[in-house]
């Protein structure tokens, strides 16, 4: 009885995320997807952090502070943005635009060459 509600409960998040087809998955593989997925963004900003204090060289403390305040203007343009187009395409084409943005952004940074050559 408490499984089924706990499962309902979980269905229920997930379609609201548009990710029905995983809805009906265990309970464990969906835990699992959001780890990878946790672990994966984490080791993203902690890379891109040392990379950034590694080349700063002395001034790394002024460096620090510039990549925070970027990063949480990001994070407040982005979750402005999200909420206004939200607003206009609905959920299912959020995901779909999403998707669209993420092919984009592969295909620019696959495109970028290293300073060395």
């Amino acid at each position: 009885m408490i499984w089924q509600k706990c499962s309902g409960i979980r269905r229920s998040y997930l379609g609201g995320l548009g990710m029905k087809s995983f809805a009906s998955g265990p309970l464990w593989f969906t835990g699992m997807l959001l780890s990878i997925w946790g672990g994966s963004m984490a080791i993203v900003f902690i890379g891109l952090q040392t990379w950034l204090l590694r080349n700063a060289g002395n001034a790394a403390q002024p460096a620090s502070a510039i990549y925070v305040a970027i990063f949480n203007a990001a994070i407040g343009i982005g979750a402005l943005a999200g909420g206004q187009i939200f607003a206009v395409v609905g959920l299912q084409n959020m995901v779909l635009l999403a998707a669209c943005v993420i092919m984009c952004s592969i295909a620019f940074v696959s495109r970028l060459k290293s300073p060395g050559r």
